[in-house]
């Protein structure tokens, strides 16, 4: 659940570095917050999902029939 939005985080952190490196600093910063609001996204939407499948995703880690 938590690779994809730290995945997307390392990724951005390059191009960041990259950004910043080049000298333009405003281009980081506006990188990185595009990239806080979508990775928040991404949370919020997994968050949704497992709360709206939540007896499926416990079926797929328990063999029990009777829960």
């Amino acid at each position: 659940m938590f690779q994809l939005p730290k995945g997307l985080m390392e990724g951005i952190c390059s191009m960041v570095g990259s950004a910043i490196g080049a000298g333009d600093v405003k281009l980081g910063k506006q990188i990185s917050e595009i990239t806080f609001v979508i990775s928040w996204g991404l949370c919020l939407l997994q968050s949704l999902v497992v709360c709206y499948f939540r007896e499926d995703v416990a079926s797929l880690f328990v063999q029990d029939e009777t829960t």
